[in-house]
């Protein structure tokens, strides 16, 4: 056919009326074969019609087909699939790693739709017109080198901002219409919005952490796209910018099953083949050790996709962390552009007041999914009141989640940050930590409580979770909310309720209170403990709420730490509330080993009699007891 073309000197309608009846059925067949709209007929096409200019990794750059596709690009592909034979509409939330190829084909589907079917209108947006452009431009080279026999006619096109596929002729378009198709290209980052009064069939948002305003998604732009139309293809993606966008908010909805709209779709840097560093020779391989961080990324990829990493990826992770770090002065933005799971790709902008690379180490070694999820009820049955568990299926609409039930034997401590119980302001908030057995052993997460609970209701949670792990000591926060240790002592009358000695400098003594105030003294103290304990890796997190919130947890540009704008502290608060009076439940937990008389080592979960009555005490209970108020306990 291209020769035809060449004998014609270009002239197209001088080559069809050459054509033979056989030519005709080829080409028939073969726009039949192209064209069909299911999986098949598209990647016959994109494999071999559809040209995109090669990155050129290992070899200069050249035009090629999208043929063999990237291992990172069949994860999408096989989603496709799955979608048109359930018939599940294509709506895609995308999450990777850079440079992986998704754009590159996202932008070949949505062409192939547009060219491919009559009265479509496809938009790619992203960011600034340059990066939208460029996306545009590949749909424009491939325009360009498809076979004439295949390129539909293109009526006009506004540089930069739009290619209509028509008839070019007015009278030929009345009598006999083309496409009437059209791809646009635009900006979300500009004042006057993108895409209201428009009806978009196929949608490629790019590049959507840098949007300004998340309005230019949920009211400009995917208002205009029909819900389940069979041909439309809609996607949002990008690489993520921080833990308090919009994009986090509706990754975790889609992957939690919240948002049923979208369908949540990742991909690590690891799965991408040409992310690797040859090492120049046997004796810097031999002398590339892995460090305690990327141990833990080894045995976390491992576990979770049985997948070995090999040294020469892990020396290509090193050698771009080192360019971060020589850069930005920051390594660990490596785990932003290039994330290993979908959580450590989500990073906070400031100062943090953790070590973010001791964050990591833990959220990849220790953050799990709780194996148990749910409420926790008190029911009254035969006249007696007894607790009732209810098991979730969805983790995100459980306020309680566990990693560990109680042991018989076992020590365990819990602190609570009460909140109001009003949707939209504080979470009410409870943490529950075993003491380990052994000095040198750390402490771990056991449960953890998030939810709008009111002061009553938690009060009474507080007091049975209390009472489930073996009648632990409980230390809730008293800065404002009273009604949370009232409860606790004159309704609940629980026995153990953590006790904290302040000096009261107009009376000349020191005054006792239930809970734990929070103050400018002591909640420099807490932070400290914390991460202290944390550098020292005396402490398991398994919580991914918890670590989000660490690293959130901020310098707020006065030198105050405070959690950043649109996210939470309190499963933070009620952490550091309870480490630390679990610390002072047992002064022997912060020494590195403490050994006895005998010279034995000393067991924490052996019974050390009244330890308030002890030279550690941080009160006098022989004072506590002589008043009434707290007689009962």
């Amino acid at each position: 056919m291209d020769a035809m073309l060449e004998e014609a000197d270009g002239d197209i309608s001088l080559v069809y009326d050459s054509l033979t009846p056989g030519d005709i059925s080829a080409l028939d067949t073969e726009l039949k074969r192209v064209s069909g709209n299911d999986p098949v007929s598209m990647r016959y096409y994109l494999e071999n019609y559809h040209l995109i200019n090669t990155k050129g990794e290992n070899e200069p750059p050249r035009l090629q087909t999208l043929s063999p596709f990237k291992e990172s690009q069949e994860i999408i592909w096989q989603d496709f699939i799955y979608c048109i034979d359930n018939k599940i509409p294509v709506w895609w939330i995308l999450l990777k790693a850079r440079q992986v190829g998704w754009s590159t084909l996202i932008q070949a589907m949505i062409f192939y739709r547009t060219i491919f079917n009559p009265n479509m209108t496809s938009l790619v947006i992203a960011d600034e017109r340059v990066r939208s452009g460029w996306i545009f431009d590949m749909s424009r080279l491939a325009y360009d080198y498809l076979p004439y026999w295949m390129r539909p006619e293109m009526q006009y096109e506004v540089k930069g901002d739009h290619v209509k596929f028509d008839r070019k002729d007015s009278e030929e378009r009345r009598r006999n219409p083309g496409l009437r198709s059209t791809l646009y290209c635009d900006a979300a980052n500009k004042p006057s919005g993108s895409s209201r009064g428009m009806t978009l069939h196929c949608l490629h948002a790019s590049e959507i952490s840098r949007y300004n305003n998340p309005r230019i998604i949920s009211s400009d732009i995917i208002p205009t796209v029909p819900r389940n139309n069979p041909l439309t293809i809609a996607c949002l993606e990008g690489t993520a910018e921080g833990r308090n966008y919009f994009y986090k908010d509706m990754w975790e909805s889609a992957m939690s099953g919240r948002s049923k709209r979208w369908r949540p779709l990742f991909t690590a840097w690891w799965q991408e083949k040409t992310y690797f560093l040859m090492f120049r020779d046997e004796a810097e391989k031999a002398a590339f050790i892995p460090n305690e961080e990327e141990r833990t990324l080894i045995s976390k990829i491992q576990d979770e996709y049985n997948y070995p990493l090999s040294m020469e990826q892990l020396n290509w992770r090193r050698d771009l962390g080192q360019f971060f770090e020589d850069t930005e002065k920051d390594f660990d933005k490596v785990e932003q552009e290039y994330p290993s799971f979908p959580e450590s790709a989500f990073r906070i902008s400031g100062l943090c007041f953790f070590p973010k690379k001791r964050l990591m180490i833990i959220e990849k070694r220790d953050v799990r999914k709780p194996i148990w999820q749910g409420e926790l009820k008190a029911i009254k049955r035969d006249g007696k009141e007894i607790k009732q568990f209810v098991r979730f299926v969805d983790p995100e609409e459980a306020y309680l989640w566990v990693w560990e039930f109680p042991k018989t034997g076992d020590i365990y401590y819990l602190g609570a940050d009460p909140g109001h119980g009003v949707e939209g302001k504080d979470y009410s908030a409870i943490s529950i930590w075993r003491i380990p057995k052994h000095p040198l052993e750390p402490y771990s997460q056991v449960a953890e409580v998030q939810g709008f609970i009111n002061p009553t209701e938690f009060s009474k949670l507080i007091a049975m979770l209390g009472e489930y792990y073996n009648n632990c000591e409980v230390s809730p926060e008293c800065n404002t909310i009273t009604t949370v240790i009232t409860d606790l002592l004159h309704v609940h009358e629980y026995p153990q309720i953590y006790r904290w000695r302040r000096h009261d400098k107009t009376k000349g003594k020191f005054t006792n209170y239930f809970g734990w105030e929070t103050n400018r003294k002591s909640r420099n103290y807490m932070m400290d403990r914390f991460r202290s304990l944390m550098l020292q890796d005396k402490i398991i997190i398994k919580s991914r709420r918890l670590i989000d919130e660490c690293y959130s947890f901020v310098d707020d540009d006065t030198g105050r730490f405070e959690s950043s704008e649109d996210t939470n502290d309190d499963c933070l608060f009620s952490a550091m509330i309870c480490v630390t009076c679990m610390l002072d439940f047992d002064p022997t937990l912060v020494a590195p080993l403490s050994i006895n008389q005998e010279g034995e080592d000393s067991d924490s979960s052996k019974p050390k009699g009244e330890h308030h009555n002890t030279d550690y005490s941080l009160f006098d209970e022989e004072e506590m007891m002589d008043n009434s108020e707290f007689s009962r306990l």
